[in-house]
């Protein structure tokens, strides 16, 4: 009697420490994948739209050198939808809206600003260089604010290496 009285004391001693150990892991694990979640970080997806930009601006002063109008506009409409459209393939369609607005919205108002600018009033024509001087400082300011504050995006954490984690303490 004796002995099936420590027998059965061992196995109720040995399943409530098994269970003691399970207990804090799944906690602990329980708070790791939710810290992970909370404080997932942004990863910046820009690389694309500074090389779009970038070639863009290659074929514009390119073609303006061949005096090719279709080349000129060919590098327009890439400065122009090239930010946009990263955004797109992220998913991010309100960035690609905020991203087509500063690409356009930037060089009319630099236009308008260098325009106003501009002290030669012997004539409206006369002001065109300054107005195109801040047209081109609005592109080198839409071409920096778009992959600097626009194109980061949240790390989602793959539902799968969480499964796993949390299948593994059971």
């Amino acid at each position: 009697m004796p002995v099936e009285d420590a027998t059965a004391s061992l196995r109720r001693r040995s399943a409530r420490d098994h269970r003691a150990i399970r207990r804090p892991a799944l906690a602990a694990s329980l708070i790791a994948v939710s810290a992970s979640v909370a404080h997932a970080d942004p990863r910046w997806y820009g690389r694309p739209t500074v090389l779009l930009d970038l070639s863009s601006d290659v074929v514009i002063v390119g073609g303006a050198a061949l005096e090719s109008g279709p080349l000129v506009g060919l590098g327009v409409a890439g400065y122009v939808l090239g930010g946009p459209t990263v955004h797109i393939a992220e998913g991010a369609w309100d960035r690609a809206w905020g991203s087509f607005g500063l690409r356009l919205g930037l060089p009319l108002l630099g236009g308008l600003a260098g325009h106003t600018a501009c002290l030669d009033d012997s004539g409206f024509l006369r002001c065109v260089g300054s107005a195109l001087g801040g047209a081109l400082l609005g592109v080198v300011a839409a071409q920096v604010l778009d992959p600097l504050l626009l194109t980061y995006a949240e790390e989602r954490p793959d539902p799968a290496p969480m499964g796993l984690r949390l299948g593994g303490v059971f």
